[in-house]
């Protein structure tokens, strides 16, 4: 097979929240030995996130809200809560950086390439007021989580803000870690429906996150969870989900 991939959003949180980097340094020799050859490498996300939305007005203290605690950082990185176990101190968002560095420099070294995150639409709710006329909508509550954890807020890829808050955190990402091995993931809808699956909504959908990553980095790769077809069938019928991977698909 080309590719041997490892790792999926949720163990992030499940197992990996809190490894120091001797624990990395083990996992990553053990990818290595086994012939992992593409990884998730989530970690430290925090901070380029917070450079992202620093630059579109939103300071660390309007973030605090936003970033759910280490345990639940998968689902909150999904769109799915908000804030839920945090707020996170900047000395865990700087450390976590760096952390991200040595596991990057590792995996080069080991011949692993990583898959690193991207912008699906999930924003804190300052922007929002910073940017009154933007196309945010709310979700519905996840799982029982209400305000001010549930409800998450979500800039419709119509918006021309999408494709530029999506092609900043990609090149202050490709500055921090010195490029890219051109792989990102991210899920508009885990386990949350869109608010329409009219065909032409679906396709905006998915064609807006292939075009700001195209834009910033040609060679990309679109790396993304079957789950969301899987959790909910009745709304992923076999049409919807040909159109949403379709751009995927063509490119």
């Amino acid at each position: 097979m080309k590719y041997s991939y490892y790792e999926n959003v949720c163990t992030a949180s499940y197992t990996m929240a809190f490894w120091s980097w001797p624990r990395w340094e083990r996992e990553l020799d053990w990818m290595a030995l086994n012939g992992i050859n593409l990884a998730l490498a989530f970690t430290g996300q925090e901070s380029i996130w917070r450079q992202t939305f620093n630059s579109f007005g939103v300071d660390n203290t309007a973030l605090e809200p936003f970033f759910s605690g280490p345990a639940f950082m998968a689902w909150q990185r999904m769109g799915n809560l908000r804030g839920w176990g945090g707020p996170l101190s900047s000395s865990f968002i700087e450390g976590q950086a760096a952390l991200q560095i040595r596991i990057l420099n590792r995996s080069r070294s080991l011949g692993i390439a990583s898959v690193l995150p991207a912008f699906s639409g999930h924003v804190p709710k300052a922007l929002a007021a910073l940017y009154p006329t933007a196309a945010i909508t709310r979700s519905a509550d996840w799982n029982g989580f209400p305000d001010p954890y549930g409800s998450v807020y979500y800039l419709q890829p119509g918006d021309p803000l999408f494709k530029k808050i999506g092609s900043a955190f990609l090149r202050y990402q490709q500055t921090a870690y010195g490029g890219s091995d051109g792989y990102y993931q991210t899920d508009q809808f885990n386990e949350m429906n869109p608010s329409s699956s009219d065909p032409e909504y679906l396709t905006a959908q998915s064609s807006a996150v292939w075009e700001y990553m195209a834009a910033t980095d040609p060679a990309c790769k679109w790396i993304l969870q079957g789950w969301l077809f899987v959790n909910n069938r009745p709304f992923w019928g076999d049409e919807q989900v040909q159109i949403h991977l379709r751009v995927c698909h063509k490119h």
